[in-house]
């Protein structure tokens, strides 16, 4: 008995799916005919018996550039987000709260490093530093994230 997996897909065979006669009264391949033809056959083999196939082809060449971005798509892009006032307000809001976010991991390697002459354990001199830098960093990123997801 032919297995499902012979003709490829090619003109005159059979894609995996097709009837293609191999029972004896030319009933459709079983289930496991069908595995079998797909183990054998590459995903590339697949794709170039499809090729001519409408639809094969994501894009063409006339679709593609290259190269820079275009101010058109830029400005496109900020006329999406609400315009140059609140991508420039989101930007800065971004710049803030990386910036808080970054102080609290400088002050905790001040504080390992005991810089400033204090020492590690002045827990009265740097615990409420560090608590302020990162409670302004966590007020500074939910207010950055409610911009953007909400406002923008």
């Amino acid at each position: 008995e032919p297995d499902a997996s012979e003709g490829g897909g090619e003109a005159g065979g059979a894609d995996v799916g097709e009837a293609d006669g191999a029972g004896a009264k030319g009933e459709r391949p079983s289930l496991s005919e069908q595995t079998i033809g797909l183990r054998e056959r590459t995903v590339v083999e697949i794709g170039d018996a499809r090729k001519d196939d409408a639809g094969a082809h994501l894009s063409t060449l006339e679709e593609r550039q290259t190269g820079s971005i275009s101010s058109a798509v830029w400005r496109a892009y900020i006329a999406a987000g609400g315009g140059r006032g609140l991508v420039l307000i989101a930007a800065v809001m971004c710049c803030v709260d990386r910036a808080l976010v970054t102080m609290t991991d400088i002050w905790l390697t001040y504080w390992i490093e005991a810089k400033w002459d204090r020492h590690p354990d002045d827990i009265d001199f740097w615990i409420p530093i560090y608590v302020a830098f990162a409670f302004c960093a966590s007020i500074a990123v939910y207010g950055r994230s409610v911009f953007v997801l909400v406002v923008i």
